[in-house]
């Protein structure tokens, strides 16, 4: 997991973002994505919603 999270900041597109998806939505399992270096935590089943708010917010910062 960690070195998905390595290679994608040092791509040439500095828009690039990764996120994790997992069927663990404990605060834990979201504070490990973001120790990690993910930019967001999805829970599957995934819905569009959530993908679409993930979307949204990494386009705010």
């Amino acid at each position: 997991m960690p070195s998905c999270t390595t290679s994608v900041p040092a791509s040439p597109n500095p828009r690039s973002s990764i996120a994790a998806v997992s069927g663990y939505g404990g605060e834990q399992y979201r504070l490990a994505s973001e120790q990690a270096g993910f930019d967001g935590h999805l829970v599957k089943p995934v819905s569009r919603s959530a993908i679409e708010a993930l979307i949204q917010g990494l386009e705010a910062t």
